[in-house]
């Protein structure tokens, strides 16, 4: 037995060295553009799985009562802020301060289709507008943000804002309430009165726009931002067109590809919201993982409302839910402070779970 001990120690030894390099520079791919080495992104997925594997390494080490726990620690010390993206501990996360300026709820809908059963098939779609309503209406937000909205002439979308308009929501969607063409997109639905509202393009060659409202409540507008960054399988054609039989060649180059898009897309947004007058709130469906590039930087200037405050791991994305896919955010400017954040995982509409967050302005707090 002691002679097995001593085995298991010795490999472990080495196995930590091993991962020492490698830990550290998978923890700074964070910081390398997208432009500059592209698989940076791919290796900055593994980070909780490194996070495990150090933390496991510091029990044994801790049992063990030797200094070889301090290489474990210290890389737990080092990825401190990728601990805090990946799991939140706050204690009166979920539900709705009643006390808030704001609460703002963001979805992307899958343009009504529905999630499919452990069947495969969709959900019948003439339901999903209705159902998605209803749940959105049932869990109460002022400010409403949904990515993949599509509006059909007297179908899905026009069902859907009629029902938000019956309770007192007012829609502010690029295309207008009223196109006779199918149209999709991002929506604002606010109850909240508006004083101004826009959008402005993050990329003319995939055809993304993202849509702004100030919302007012008593003295005090914020500035809220829907936005809706590529996903691997985004085509150049529009909506409707992603790719989902995609050969080894195709995923590997649209990584690429949709990378760098979404890095550019960032920096547009960036720049448009360095001139907003108001406090800042920023919702949608990014994309992007808590260890890329693009969050790291957007997360430079603004805080992350789960990371401040959520609790458990925030998975918003259901087919890949066992990696951790946390892809869908609130960010804000530090004018504002987030006091609830919520993953609702009881609604299973599409293959996103909404997510809800209350704010305060930070003079309040």
């Amino acid at each position: 037995m002691a002679r097995k001990r001593i085995i298991l120690s010795r490999t472990l030894k080495v196995f930590g060295f091993i991962m020492l390099p490698v830990t550290l520079a998978v923890f700074f791919s964070t910081y390398v553009p997208p432009d500059l080495f592209w698989p940076a992104g791919i290796l900055a997925l593994f980070i909780p799985l490194l996070l495990l594997i150090q933390v496991l390494l510091a029990i044994y080490w801790l049992f063990r009562r030797v200094v070889w726990i301090l290489i474990p620690l210290s890389l737990l010390a080092i990825g401190y802020g990728h601990i805090r993206s990946t799991i939140s501990l706050h204690a009166s996360a979920e539900g709705v301060d009643e006390g808030a300026l704001l609460t703002v709820l963001n979805y992307n809908t899958g343009y009504f289709q529905g999630k499919k059963d452990d069947t495969g098939a969709p959900a019948p779609k003439a339901d999903v507008a209705e159902s998605v309503a209803t749940e959105l209406l049932i869990n109460d937000a002022d400010v409403i943000c949904l990515q993949k909205f599509v509006q059909w002439p007297h179908g899905r979308g026009q069902s859907f804002a009629s029902r938000m308009r019956s309770e007192g929501y007012t829609m502010y969607f690029p295309a207008g309430e009223d196109s006779t063409e199918v149209i999709a997109g991002v929506a604002i639905f606010s109850r909240l009165p508006v004083t101004g509202s826009g959008e402005f393009e993050l990329s003319p060659r995939l055809r993304h726009r993202a849509a702004w409202v100030d919302v007012v409540r008593g003295e005090d507008t914020v500035r809220v931002v829907n936005v809706h960054f590529p996903a691997i399988n985004t085509t150049e054609a529009g909506p409707f067109t992603a790719k989902k039989d995609q050969t080894g060649e195709e995923i590997i180059a649209n990584l690429r590809v949709r990378q760098k898009a979404r890095t550019e897309e960032l920096d547009v947004l960036l720049d448009f919201l360095a001139y907003s007058p108001y406090p800042v709130l920023i919702c949608g469906d990014f994309n992007e993982t808590p260890y890329s590039y693009t969050y790291r930087k957007l997360n430079a200037f603004y805080d992350n409302a789960f990371e401040e405050a959520g609790r458990g791991f925030g998975v918003t994305y259901l087919p890949f839910s066992p990696f951790l896919l946390r892809i869908d955010h609130q960010f804000y400017d530090d004018r504002l402070v987030a006091t609830t954040f919520e993953t609702m995982k009881d609604i299973k509409l599409a293959d996103h779970y909404p997510i809800r967050a209350s704010y305060r302005l930070s003079r309040d707090d």
